[in-house]
């Protein structure tokens, strides 16, 4: 009874992401057809029924397909309903995106074919052009390089420390000790296999290699500087910069210290202070909040932006995903709806994502400690 009325409290939902996807072909407005602006383009009613047609049908087969095996799901699992439920829902969520982007690709190719057979010219957003500041340019790449060896030396230590692992795991005790009392005497132990001995130290890695591809990101794009004190100015944005470097690397430091240094001291038995993990977790804090800093004082360096690329339909996917290499910007507002999103084309969508990464993968670690 618990998994129907569970699979009841989802129908809303499943109703109101069936009808939106029914609509997807007022996606973008009423000058695009499945999220590709058409306006000044005669699209035929045979293409248009073409696309719209197999667009539908898939989305009521999938939806179909979705509501009978919800229905099996419920009588048949018992305890992991909820789990099965959660993923299928996820999958008809994700089955529903394709069909979206699939009419979308089929539109734009359509679209493309007519603009080459007509004489066809559309109002564009006008290109921003910026003087580059060639002297800060040269800074940053020097501060990206100085930092790029900082973090490729963490990395190389992280890679030692697992190899040093590998060539000594023969020789570790069956029990390795995990906590410690005030005393650093060792309190609780786990049982020595791979998992233990070789899982924190590979997280180590990865945490390290993504927080140098962060880095990297940050500090790689050129911030251009006021125009009034362009020295003092210049001066300043290097200056923070270089902080946000160096907050950056006393990062790796920490997690150096936790999932290399760490790890090693336990598994040869030594005694490690609990309070040491403890300031190091108070060091990245303070840290992150000198790196938040740094970037609002870096905001105010900046020369404001003159063009809204975002209101040109072209650079958004479905009228939903905004991607445009032209426009320096990383958080746009929505065209459709309220609130705001971010430009897929900006370097630091990438940082993003590997910074959500990181977070995973020092939530797994945490969770696997």
């Amino acid at each position: 009874m618990d998994n129907i009325a569970y699979f009841m409290l989802l129908l809303p939902t499943i109703f109101f992401i069936f009808i939106s996807a029914i609509c997807g072909e007022y996606t973008g407005g009423s000058k695009c057809f499945y999220g590709v602006k058409i306006d000044g383009l005669d699209l035929s009613k045979e293409d248009k029924f073409n696309i719209r047609n197999q667009y539908k049908k898939s989305i009521k087969i999938i939806s179909i397909i979705f509501l009978l095996i919800s229905a099996l799901v419920v009588y048949i699992l018992g305890d992991n309903f909820q789990i099965v439920m959660n993923l299928l829902f996820l999958g008809y969520a994700v089955l529903i995106v394709l069909c979206q982007f699939r009419a979308y690709g089929k539109t734009k190719k359509l679209r493309d074919k007519l603009i080459k057979e007509i004489d066809y010219e559309e109002n564009t957003t006008p290109r921003r052009t910026i003087a580059l500041d060639t002297c800060l340019l040269n800074e940053r790449v020097k501060l990206k390089n100085k930092f790029r060896i900082i973090f490729l030396i963490l990395i190389f230590i992280s890679s030692i420390s697992i190899l040093y692992l590998a060539i000594t795991y023969n020789e570790m005790p069956k029990l390795i000790p995990t906590d410690f009392a005030g005393d650093s005497t060792p309190i609780d132990f786990v049982v020595k296999n791979l998992k233990t001995v070789f899982g924190v130290e590979v997280a180590g890695f990865i945490m390290i290699s993504l927080l140098g591809f962060i880095v990297m990101i940050c500090i790689g794009n050129v911030e251009s500087t006021t125009k009034d004190n362009l020295e003092n100015s210049r001066k300043q944005v290097l200056k923070y910069i270089n902080k946000i470097g160096n907050s950056f690397v006393l990062i790796g430091l920490c997690i150096e210290l936790q999932t290399t240094i760490m790890p090693i001291i336990l598994f040869n038995q030594y005694k490690f202070h609990a309070y040491v993990i403890i300031f190091a977790w108070l060091l990245i804090m303070a840290t992150l909040i000198n790196i938040l800093y740094c970037y609002i004082m870096l905001s105010s360096l900046k020369v404001k932006q003159k063009f809204n690329y975002s209101n040109d339909e072209n650079n958004w996917i479905f009228g939903y995903f905004y991607y445009n290499k032209e426009d320096p910007s990383f958080i746009v507002e929505r065209k459709i709806g309220m609130g705001y999103t971010i430009n897929l084309a900006n370097q630091k969508t990438k940082a993003l994502v590997a910074t959500i990464l990181l977070v995973f993968v020092i939530n797994t670690t945490l969770n696997m400690a």
